[in-house]
């Protein structure tokens, strides 16, 4: 059992100096040194996400940005398709037009022409006759 005598008080007293020592000395500056750090580890999390979201937001003004340029580009890319189509069709109706032009001054060059030579067949035309007619005949003929 148990004797509660001057050596168990001086005891107690010891351990409980030694507790108060322990306690002043070693847990309040440990304890201290692990609420610093959780704390700075609470910081660091909190900045950590912060710099997350704004880096998520980042990517997302990125992605919007691109998907900007993409369609910025479709319609500049649809703008030119357009204005080629329009210039090719005028190239077009330009050449189909010098065509017609051209086709029109060698129709008319070709009536010139065969009327010409109309003209110059029907001149030579009766002096061969008259000739014919005289070899064949034999006589001159009016």
């Amino acid at each position: 059992m148990i004797e509660f005598n001057s050596s168990f008080f001086l005891q107690l007293i010891n351990f409980l100096v030694l507790i108060l020592i322990l306690h002043l000395f070693l847990f309040k500056p440990i304890l201290k040194n692990l609420n610093k750090r959780n704390d700075l580890i609470r910081s660091l999390k909190e900045d950590s996400e912060s710099l997350n979201k704004k880096a998520d937001k980042l990517v997302e003004e990125y992605n919007i940005s691109i998907a900007n340029a993409k369609k910025e580009s479709m319609d500049i890319i649809n703008k030119a398709k357009a204005e080629a189509i329009t210039e090719q069709n005028r190239i077009i109706s330009d050449a189909k037009e010098k065509f017609k032009e051209m086709v029109d001054d060698a129709k008319k060059q070709i009536q010139a022409e065969t009327e010409t030579a109309s003209v110059k067949l029907k001149e030579g035309a009766e002096p061969m006759s008259r000739l014919l007619a005289k070899k064949v005949l034999g006589r001159d003929v009016n």
